[in-house]
């Protein structure tokens, strides 16, 4: 009896272990895909897909939130127009950290590279994403941008 509890514990470990390795990697996929679709010239409607319906931005110190359905290109397109992509692409993306939990939600720190800036704060964009698995997949419920002289790190703690 005590090996076939043993062997359930060790299945459920291995089988947890799996379920968090994949989760894990659809929001990596999320991300990347998100970043790409972002420093494109590609429209801003065409990022509602990485979003939930009703997502709170937080650029700087002011929030943006609203169930409209044009929140989502609005910002996309102030974003792009502050962050002056036109001029300064990112050349990069960084994912600092990912975290995963059971409940089907998951956080992440991403730095957005930026090689061609020569002004400090605009070198690179911190980015902090609140992400729930919803009907459709994995998706954006908030997002905290913050500018960045550091390529490679979010956090210091």
């Amino acid at each position: 009896m005590k090996t076939a509890k043993m062997l359930l514990v060790v299945v459920f470990i291995v089988f947890s272990s799996e379920m968090y390795a994949n989760s894990r990697s659809e929001v990596s996929d999320l991300i990347k895909n998100f970043y790409r679709t972002f420093n494109s010239s590609s429209p801003p409607s065409s990022l509602k897909k990485y979003f939930a319906q009703s997502p709170l931005f937080f650029i700087g110190e002011q929030p943006g939130l609203s169930n409209h359905p044009d929140l989502i290109p609005v910002m996309i397109t102030q974003l792009r127009k502050t962050m002056d992509l036109g001029v300064y692409p990112f050349s990069g993306l960084y994912i600092e950290k990912i975290y995963v939990s059971e409940d089907g939600s998951a956080t992440s720190l991403v730095v957005f590279q930026r090689s061609k800036s020569k002004e400090r704060h605009r070198k690179a964009a911190c980015n902090i994403l609140s992400l729930a698995k919803l009907e459709g997949g994995w998706r954006i419920m908030g997002w905290t941008l913050i500018p960045s002289s550091s390529e490679r790190i979010c956090t210091w703690g």
